[in-house]
């Protein structure tokens, strides 16, 4: 019983672990995208120049032109803040899914290894039931030879009785 409940652990965790391995090559994907963006963002920053948002802002001629490019230098910000909060999410993500699956992978040795523990200890136990089986068919053996000699005996001292009588 013991080791057909182990066997269906073992397979739930083959289960478990086929989905985080897929789980994490999602997650590096999406990583992979993340990255790829935020690396856009940068060479476009870069492509763009180093013009300071001081500069910027002290370049306008009117307060809409100002507020117009305070909203753009900001969205800017936000858009740049939000490609790296979602990489660093991403990232968290795929730790988490990792420590996962070596926490599977380690219940399952675990298992596996109980498993091994139950078939040694069964083929110990059959080893000793097939020891006990052998010295039963000895001890047959022996009884049997016993019984014809027995009976050889008593049919020997038959025979010389029946001598002696005659």
């Amino acid at each position: 019983y013991q080791i057909n409940t182990s066997q269906m652990l073992l397979d739930e965790y083959d289960v478990q672990i086929a989905g985080k391995e897929q789980e994490i090559q999602a997650l590096e994907v999406q990583e992979e995208e993340q990255l790829q963006e935020f690396y856009r963002q940068v060479r476009w920053m870069e492509e763009t120049g180093s013009v300071s948002y001081l500069s910027i802002l002290f370049e306008v001629s009117s307060v809409s032109e100002l507020l117009e490019h305070a909203m753009l230098i900001t969205d800017i910000m936000e858009y740049s803040n939000r490609i790296i909060d979602q990489l660093e999410a991403t990232q968290q993500e795929i730790a988490v899914a990792r420590d996962d699956l070596q926490m599977s992978r380690d219940e399952q040795a675990e298992v596996q290894a109980e498993l091994e523990t139950h078939m040694a200890e069964l083929d110990e136990m059959r080893e000793q039931q097939n020891e006990v089986l052998r010295q039963i068919a000895a001890s047959e053996s022996e009884l049997a030879e016993k019984a014809r000699l027995q009976a050889e005996s008593e049919a020997q001292i038959n025979k010389e009785l029946e001598d002696a009588e005659k």
